[in-house]
């Protein structure tokens, strides 16, 4: 573990450390030389560390990063191989953060494979290495939740996989993180219908990429369907709707 300390649990329907509420504020983070699929082969921690001092100065306590599988492991038909400079990257960013009072939220299975071996009914290749993930962090306090996947229902929404399928996978691979990281949350962050995560996570996560006019009544839709906590994971105005492209206001994420 990057530090000792309480872990994020939830009491009364928020999230409280050590019996205090907390509230998280953050932001989704790639490092600034290193994003997506760059982040843990390229990143560098001295980048990291600057960064992060500044979100912290912010006054935010919360970063979301993306695990992406190819970054992390080697030859899925020889096993569970991990890489270790990609460990020892995601490990010094974990560090990082806690040592500025940030907790991480983990998405996994962030660009997994949908085609050859889809995630959703060839599952054991992906599933063992998160296991293999939330193992190796299981006493890692600086961890907020597990975040299982990243827009699943875009994924049957554009056809890759269908509502069942999808479902199914998400409440086994819960129950699968639950069983080795009983001190951490699950969560799984879906752009639309949040509430059909209900069964597989501790609290609802949703993304808003649209006007600002509908997020109240999204936040009541969920609140009526749910009793779990509400995070919003991410929020932005689409720009390229708006008179073009623009890469720096697209990308803007809570």
């Amino acid at each position: 573990p990057a530090g000792t300390g309480g872990f994020v649990r939830l009491a009364g329907g928020s999230f409280v450390v050590d019996g205090q509420p907390f509230r998280a504020r953050g932001v989704n983070y790639y490092p600034s030389t290193a994003p997506w699929r760059r982040f843990l082969t390229d990143t560098d921690l001295e980048t990291v560390a600057r960064e992060l001092d500044l979100i912290a100065a912010a006054g935010l306590n919360t970063i979301r990063v993306f695990l992406w599988y190819e970054a992390l492991f080697d030859c899925p038909g020889s096993g569970i191989v991990p890489k270790p400079a990609a460990f020892a990257r995601l490990e010094g960013v974990i560090r990082l953060a806690w040592e500025r009072g940030l907790r991480v939220l983990v998405t996994l299975n962030d660009l997994p494979d949908l085609l050859g071996r889809p995630l959703y009914t060839f599952p054991e290749i992906a599933d063992a290495q998160t296991a293999y993930i939330v193992s190796r962090y299981r006493d890692e306090p600086a961890i907020l939740a597990w975040d299982l996947r990243n827009e699943g229902d875009i994924d049957y929404i554009r056809g890759y996989a269908n509502s069942r399928n999808v479902i199914t996978w998400l409440r086994n691979l819960s129950a699968a993180v639950r069983r080795v990281a009983p001190n951490h949350l699950i969560t799984a962050g879906w752009n639309e219908g949040s509430q059909i995560t209900d069964s597989a996570v501790d609290f609802l996560s949703f993304h808003h990429w649209r006007t600002p006019e509908n997020l109240r009544q999204r936040i009541a839709t969920f609140r009526n369907a749910s009793r779990k906590p509400i995070l919003l994971q991410e929020i932005g105005y689409p720009a390229r709707g708006a008179g073009g492209p623009n890469p720096e206001a697209d990308s803007r994420s809570l």
